[in-house]
C-alpha cells in the first residue's frame, strides 16, 4: 500500500545509520574489523560519489562514539587521515551513545564513563552532541535519563526490534527523572516496531527519517540513498530533503512551539524498564565478574578512595580499560544461533557433549568465550598501561569468585536440624526442608523471616508449550515478513521433541554444620536435588548455602536506614552439567514487612518502585544493586541483579495491560540466578560451578 502523501511537509531530515552489534553476526573481533576496514571506507565513497553528481540526494552516516573512535585510532596509528578527513566534511557522524548497552545492567559511573567517548570526539572536531541512540532492546531504566543530562544530551531515539512489544510510551515525550538530584529530563522519539521510522514532528512542517539497514550490514549504497531520496520525495513533494546528523533533529526538537513556556509534549514520569533484560542471566560467572570489577573500579574513583588506590576518571589506563569493561553491558553477547548454529536435536547433556567438539558448536561457543574476555581485557589493559598494582587487584577480585569445595573440617554437625532451631551468634534460626529459613529471629525479637521464607532456591524447566504463550503474548505484533527469525529469536525451535516439561525442581538439606571461620560465626547448610537421570533438567551436583555475618556490605544500604542487623547468604553450586533445556534457577528472599507496597529498587544508582512501570514495561523483572523497605529491611545483591518483585514470572506476558497495576509483593523477591531461555544472542548454556551472595541488613526493634 502507497504511502499517504503530505504536502504540508516543507523539510525532512533523513539521519542514515547501521545498526551495530558487537558479535551477532559474526565473533565480535571481527564485526569490529570490517566496520574499521570496510564499512567506514565504504561510507566516504558514497558520500564522496554523491557530491561529486551534485544532486540533492547526500550521505552522512551516524555510529555511535565507540566504533567510530575504535577507526580513528586505528586510522591515527597507520598514519591516514580519510576518516578524519571525512569526520571534518561532516560525512561521518556519531551521536552521543557508544552502542546500544543494557543500562539497568550497567554501573552508573561506567555509563557516565560511555558517555565522555563522545565528550571526546566533540572536543576534538570542534562540535557538541546532544543526541543519543538506542536500537532493539526495547526499553531503558529512568536512570538513564540523568546520566544523560548529566553529559548534555537532551535527546534520545529508541528504535525497538520489530518483534518485541514496545512500551506504552508516546511517539514523542519528556522523560522526566524527578528522583535525581538535581531533577532530569530528555526529550524522547519512541519508534516501534523497527529500528527507525518515518514521523512528522507535531506542531512543525518537518518530517525525520531515521533510515536504518539492518545488523551489521554497513551503511547504505548510491543506490539505496538514491531510492530513499526518491521515495521520500514521493510522500512529502514539497519538501527540501537533507541527509541530517541525529543532532539535528535534537535542535528541532529544542525550540518545538510551547504553551506559556511549558513544552506541548507530554511527560511520563515513570519507569520503562527492558523486556529483554533476562538474557543477562544466561552467563553467571560472567555477571558475577561483571559486578566485583564495577565495585572494584568505583572505588578507585571514589573521593573516598585512599591515596594509595585512588584513580583519576581521565586517567588513561583507567580509561583503556573501561572502555573493555563497557563491552560486558553493550546488547550482543554471542552470534546469532539461527545463522551459526541452527540445531534442533541435541538437548540432554549428554547429547549436547557429543557434538561440542564439531567445528560449528565450538564457534558458537567461542562467541560466548569472546565476550568473557572483556573482563580478562579490562586486567590487561591496567597493566599495559602502567597499573600493574591496580590490574593485580582485579584479577585477585576474580580469582576470589571461584567457588571452594565445602570444607567442614573444624565445623560441628548440627543434629535434629529439621525440627528445632539453631543458634548463629545472637540470632535464632528454624531451617525449612529446602533449606530456606522460615525464621530469622535477632535479639530483639524480631522475625525477618516473612512467610515465604528467606533464600528459597528453585529449579524452573520450561516447555514448547510455555514458549507458544509467550510467542502469541510478547511477539503478537510480528509481521508475517519477520515470521520466521522471530520465532527463532523468541521460543526454541525442535524444544517440542525434545521431551521438556514445565516444572518444578527444588532441593533438600542433606547436613548441617556449624562453626566459625576467620572471626566470623556460620553456619553451612549442604543441599541436594532428587531427580531421575533422565529427567529434562540440569541441576548442580551439590548445592551449598552459608550464612554468615559480614564485616562489611559491598553496596550502600538504603537511605535513612540505621542498620544494626546484618545476615550474609552465600549460595555455591558445583558440576552443573551443561543442556539446552531452558530452565532458570532462583533464590527468594521475603523478608516480613507489614506494608508490600512500599518496597524501592536501587537501578542505576536510582531509587525506584516496582509499582511504578508503564504498561507493556518491564514489570515483571529488573536489574537491581539492591530493594530496601522503610520498615528498616534491605536486601543488597552481590554477584547477580536479576531480581523479580514477587516470583519469577520467564515467558509470562500480560496481553493487556493497564497504565496502573496492583503488584503482588507478599512472597518478597526472587533472585534469578541464572537462566538460559533466550532463543538467540545470549549463551544457550551454562556449567560448572558458580557462587552468589545476597546480604540482610535491618533495623532491630
Amino acid at each position: 500500500m502507497a504511502e499517504h502523501v503530505d504536502p504540508d511537509v516543507n523539510e525532512v531530515l533523513v539521519v542514515f545509520k547501521t545498526h551495530l552489534d558487537v558479535g551477532f553476526t559474526d565473533l565480535a573481533h571481527v564485526v569490529r574489523q570490517r566496520y574499521l576496514d570496510e564499512f567506514f571506507p565504504r561510507a566516504v565513497a558514497v558520500a564522496e560519489e554523491l557530491r561529486e553528481r551534485g544532486g540533492v540526494e547526500q550521505f552522512r552516516w551516524t555510529t555511535g562514539s565507540w566504533i567510530l573512535t575504535e577507526a580513528l585510532e586505528a586510522e591515527a596509528n597507520s598514519g591516514g587521515r580519510l576518516l578524519h578527513d571525512a569526520v571534518e566534511r561532516g560525512d561521518l557522524c556519531w551521536h552521543a551513545l557508544p552502542f546500544t548497552v543494557h543500562t539497568e545492567y550497567c554501573d552508573r559511573s561506567l555509563l557516565e564513563y560511555g558517555l565522555t567517548l563522545s565528550a571526546r570526539l566533540d572536543e576534538r572536531f570542534g562540535v557538541q552532541t546532544r543526541a543519543a541512540k538506542m536500537t532493539d532492546v526495547p526499553g531503558h531504566t529512568r536512570g538513564l535519563v540523568s546520566v544523560l543530562a548529566g553529559a548534555g544530551v537532551d535527546f534520545l531515539h529508541i528504535g525497538v526490534n520489530p518483534a518485541a512489544t514496545a512500551p506504552q510510551v508516546p511517539e514523542l515525550f519528556r522523560w522526566r527523572d524527578d528522583v535525581a538530584t538535581p531533577s532530569a529530563e530528555v526529550q524522547v522519539m519512541y519508534q516501534a516496531g523497527g529500528y527507525g521510522d518515518v514521523q512528522i514532528i507535531a506542531g512543525t512542517s518537518t518530517a525525520v527519517a531515521l533510515d536504518l539497514t539492518g545488523d551489521n550490514l554497513g551503511p547504505h549504497s548510491v543506490e539505496q540513498v538514491m531510492e530513499r531520496f526518491a521515495s521520500l520525495s514521493e510522500r512529502f513533494p514539497n519538501a527540501r530533503i537533507r541527509a541530517a546528523r541525529l543532532d539535528d533533529v535534537a535542535d528541532l526538537l529544542r525550540v518545538l512551539p510551547t504553551s506559556e513556556g511549558e513544552s506541548l509534549q507530554p511527560v511520563l514520569h515513570q519507569e520503562i524498564g527492558d523486556t529483554w533484560i533476562f538474557g543477562v542471566g544466561s552467563d553467571p560467572q560472567k555477571t558475577a565478574a561483571f559486578r566485583e570489577l564495577c565495585r572494584l573500579r568505583t572505588s578507585w574513583i571514589s573521593p573516598d578512595a585512599p591515596a594509595t588506590s585512588a584513580v583519576a576518571v581521565d586517567d588513561l589506563a583507567l580509561e583503556q580499560a573501561s572502555t573493555q569493561l563497557l563491552l560486558v553491558a553493550e546488547h550482543t553477547w554471542g552470534m546469532d544461533q539461527k545463522t551459526h548454529w541452527p540445531e534442533v536435536a541435541h538437548w540432554a547433556a549428554d547429547d549436547l557433549s557429543h557434538i561440542r567438539h564439531d567445528p560449528t558448536t565450538q564457534r558458537f561457543e567461542a562467541s560466548w568465550a569472546e565476550q568473557r574476555q572483556y573482563l580478562q581485557q579490562f586486567v590487561a589493559a591496567l597493566e599495559r598501561h602502567g597499573r600493574a598494582g591496580h590490574a593485580a587487584e582485579a584479577q585477585a577480585a576474580l580469582d576470589a569468585l571461584t567457588p571452594l569445595r565445602p570444607d567442614t573440617t573444624e565445623l560441628v554437625a548440627v543434629p535434629h536440624y529439621s525440627s528445632s532451631s539453631i543458634e548463629l551468634g545472637e540470632y535464632q534460626i528454624r531451617l525449612n526442608s529446602d533449606g530456606s529459613l522460615a525464621q530469622l529471629t535477632d535479639a530483639s525479637g524480631r522475625d525477618l523471616a516473612g512467610a515465604a521464607g528467606l533464600g528459597r532456591l528453585c529449579v524452573q524447566t520450561y516447555s514448547a508449550a510455555d514458549y507458544e504463550r509467550w510467542f502469541s503474548t510478547y511477539n503478537s505484533a510480528t509481521a508475517d515478513a519477520d515470521m520466521r527469525w522471530a520465532t527463532w529469536d523468541n521460543t526454541k525451535p525442535g524444544l517440542e521433541d525434545s521431551g521438556a516439561i514445565s516444572a518444578v525442581w527444588r532441593p533438600h538439606v542433606v547436613g548441617v554444620w556449624r562453626g566459625a571461620r576467620h572471626g566470623q560465626e556460620l553456619l553451612q547448610i549442604h543441599l541436594e536435588f532428587a531427580a531421575e537421570t533422565s529427567a529434562p533438567v540440569s541441576l548442580p551436583e551439590l548445592a551449598v548455602l552459608t550464612l554468615r555475618c559480614p564485616r562489611q556490605t559491598a553496596v550502600p544500604p538504603g537511605p535513612a536506614l540505621a542498620l544494626s542487623g546484618s545476615l550474609e547468604f552465600e549460595l555455591q553450586w558445583f558440576n552443573k552439567a551443561a543442556a539446552r533445556w531452558p530452565q532458570a534457577i532462583s533464590w527468594q528472599f521475603a523478608p516480613r514487612v507489614f506494608d508490600f507496597s512500599l518496597w524501592q529498587m536501587l537501578k542505576l544508582n536510582e531509587w525506584v518502585s516496582p509499582a511504578d512501570v508503564v504498561a507493556y514495561g518491564a514489570r515483571n523483572l529488573h536489574c537491581a544493586d539492591q530493594v530496601s523497605h522503610p520498615e528498616g529491611i534491605n536486601l543488597e545483591f552481590v554477584d547477580a541483579s536479576l531480581v523479580a518483585p514477587g516470583k519469577l514470572k520467564l515467558l509470562e506476558f500480560e496481553p493487556v495491560q493497564d497504565q496502573h497495576f496492583e503488584l503482588d509483593l507478599s512472597q518478597g523477591w526472587d533472585l534469578c540466578l541464572t537462566n538460559n531461555v533466550w532463543g538467540t544472542n545470549f549463551a544457550m548454556w551454562s556449567e560448572g560451578d558458580a557462587q552468589f551472595r545476597v546480604r540482610l541488613n535491618w533495623e532491630t526493634v
